[in-house]
């Protein structure tokens, strides 16, 4: 991985996620995003682009069925508990510190799965599937992170 790093990050300028400059100056950021959206699932350097576009650069749309899972009862409890979590937590949470607190709230609201799962994915990147969400939300910046939600509760949560 570390070999072809070069060219992965050289496709995200190509691709004008990112400029030159600021790929040169946040290259150690880049690797660890590149890293954790699936690097070694690609067969040709490209493929990074679309692995890394969503969240990392932009975000998606939210759908219908993402807006029942958001608007559900249990996506309410999920959603209020996690955005008052989240808030609470330094900007240099761990993978670990993420897991224990959305453990935390899978244990006080006794929901799990995908009802607890998609409810939080989708208010912090717009997603329901993609790379393991507390090493993603290491690499998000906090305060990006908090207008998302911000804006997800007011037009689905209001």
């Amino acid at each position: 991985t570390d070999a072809v790093m070069p060219q992965l990050i050289q496709e995200l300028v190509n691709a004008h996620l990112i400029s030159a400059d600021d790929a040169a100056d946040k290259k150690k950021w880049l690797s660890e995003v590149i890293k954790v959206a699936g690097v070694d699932g690609i067969s040709y350097t490209r493929q990074i682009v679309e692995l890394v576009r969503k969240p990392f650069f932009e975000l998606g749309d939210i759908t219908d069925e993402m807006v029942e899972y958001l608007t559900s009862e249990d996506g309410r409890k999920v959603a209020a508990a996690w955005e008052s979590t989240y808030e609470s937590l330094p900007t240099d949470a761990t993978p670990a510190d993420y897991m224990s607190t959305i453990r935390a709230i899978q244990n006080d609201l006794e929901i799990k799965g995908r009802n607890l799962w998609n409810p939080i994915r989708i208010m912090t990147t717009h997603e329901v599937q993609g790379p393991n969400l507390p090493e993603m939300l290491t690499l998000l910046d906090k305060n990006t992170v908090l207008k998302t939600m911000r804006d997800v509760k007011e037009k689905y949560l209001a």
